[in-house]
């Protein structure tokens, strides 16, 4: 992973999303250690390297959701002008 990928912000991310990719025990100790950036989850002991890239593709998924959604509603502001 890039630098900039251990950066992105995770602390309001629900780890629940991962629960179907990763294993209850990595998503629990995710929830009760609720890092706030990937480098961080990557230092939490038994995370292993397949969750964290699961977790920055959630991540980045859901950016480009918000992202697009932001857009279409600035779009749509102007569309009524």
């Amino acid at each position: 992973m890039k630098k900039e990928q251990y950066r992105t912000d995770i602390s309001d991310f629900d780890f629940e999303v991962l629960s179907q990719s990763v294993c209850k025990e990595e998503v629990e100790k995710l929830k009760d250690h609720r890092p706030t950036t990937i480098f961080a989850a990557s230092r939490i002991p038994g995370i292993r390297p397949t969750t964290l890239i699961f977790l920055h593709q959630h991540v980045r998924k859901n950016s480009s959701l918000r992202q697009a959604k932001v857009v279409n509603e600035s779009s749509s502001d102007l569309n009524g002008l």
